[in-house]
């Protein structure tokens, strides 16, 4: 176990008043921004309920959880919030659930005397004890709990013992659910303000088209865009960040590929454009390209080194490619339908769009639509 002691003192004056208990539901991101705000709110630590559950399988939202809590009970040592009444101190003791017995959680919860400092165990990883429903089974009722216990669990639901034990002690169940993608940009807004970057609503949009909808990237990434402009007096606009978000988001990737295995280079076409309109580098998109390009013709090659691999079966050469078996039948059956000059005259296209890019001024768009012009034209 790791102990941490704060100098704060108890009492009842200045507490608030506790939060409302959730009940274990399929919730919302508007349901886990309340019930974590009920807690952030709080100035007084022995106000939270005696028992909070949170989990869910984002471990960034876990640990957002944990940082309001332990906020909450250092903030409150700084500030000396609580009555002055007492001098006894309080202690946030963090521990992970898979190094706790029966006789290590009763000590947890139990005080052995009114004169122990109140305390809080902060219990992770609790998706790695399985007895730990049976554990607060022993729990007689939420009043004979003397101290605080925040568990974090890493799944999607809560165990069936678990639940139940958490009705019984009405535990204040926090569902960790992310945010859907109509709330990303309100999201990555309330992002911003924490971290001083002052964007047009353009810009915030363009970080979540740029980054996609995991919190913790965006979170990282708000973070990171403030340290370039966090003291900027006027709202920065969407040309002003897009140089810095040349980042192409993997499932950009996965639909351009699968657009060109399609040979549906139209609908290509204008995800690159979309992909430069939102900032992406160039150079990565060609990049892109000659990947393509490269992969369907070592196939053809490894098709016509080995006459007993027909077109569609991927067997004898997937072990040199690495690629996933499903990818590489869909690169097999492109390979054999595209002309090996198409594929040959698209390569140097993209040598070609790449020269260009660092020493000329035209249009990239007009390179990246040459490339695909090439895919098209039969040789």
């Amino acid at each position: 176990m790791h102990m941490v002691r704060n100098s704060t003192t108890s009492g009842a004056a200045g507490r608030s008043a506790r939060p409302p208990k959730q009940p274990q539901s399929p919730g919302s991101w508007r349901e886990f921004t309340d019930s974590l705000g009920s807690i952030s709110k709080l100035t007084d630590p022995t106000a939270m309920p005696r028992l909070v559950v949170a989990f869910g399988p984002s471990d960034w939202l876990l640990i957002k959880v944990a940082q309001v809590v332990q906020n909450l009970w250092r903030r409150s040592s700084a500030s000396g919030s609580i009555s002055e009444s007492s001098q006894d101190e309080t202690a946030l003791i963090a521990v992970e659930a898979a190094e706790l017995d029966r006789d290590d959680f009763s000590a947890l919860w139990e005080q052995s005397g009114l004169f122990d400092p109140a305390s809080c165990a902060l219990i992770s990883r609790a998706e790695r004890c399985a007895d730990l429903g049976k554990f607060l089974g022993a729990i007689p009722s939420p009043a004979a709990m003397r101290s605080h216990l925040v568990i974090l669990l890493g799944k999607d639901r809560l165990p069936a013992e678990l639940g139940r034990q958490c009705e019984r002690l009405g535990a204040h169940v926090i569902h960790c659910v992310e945010p859907p993608t109509p709330e990303l940009p309100r999201f990555v807004a309330g992002l911003a303000r924490r971290y001083g970057l002052n964007a047009t609503s353009e810009a915030l949009q363009m970080i979540v088209d740029a980054i996609g909808n995991d919190p913790a990237m965006l979170d990282n990434e708000v973070r990171r865009l403030a340290l370039y402009w966090g003291d900027s007096s006027s709202a920065l606009c969407a040309r002003t960040i897009a140089p810095l978000l040349t980042v192409v988001r993997d499932e950009d990737r996965f639909r351009l590929d699968d657009l060109l295995l399609a040979r549906d280079y139209a609908n290509a076409h204008l995800l690159l454009e979309r992909l430069l309109d939102r900032g992406e580098s160039a150079l990565a998109l060609i990049g892109m390209l000659a990947r393509h390009v490269r992969l369907a013709l070592r196939i053809q090659e490894e098709i016509t080194d080995s006459a007993r691999t027909p077109v569609g079966a991927a067997g004898s050469y997937s072990a040199s490619l690495r690629l996933p078996s499903f990818v590489l039948r869909k690169y097999t059956q492109y390979a054999g339908r595209m002309d090996r000059g198409q594929l040959l005259a698209a390569l140097e296209r993209c040598q070609e769009a790449d020269i260009r890019i660092k020493s000329s001024r035209v249009p990239e768009t007009l390179l990246l639509a040459s490339v695909i012009d090439a895919l098209t034209s039969p040789n």
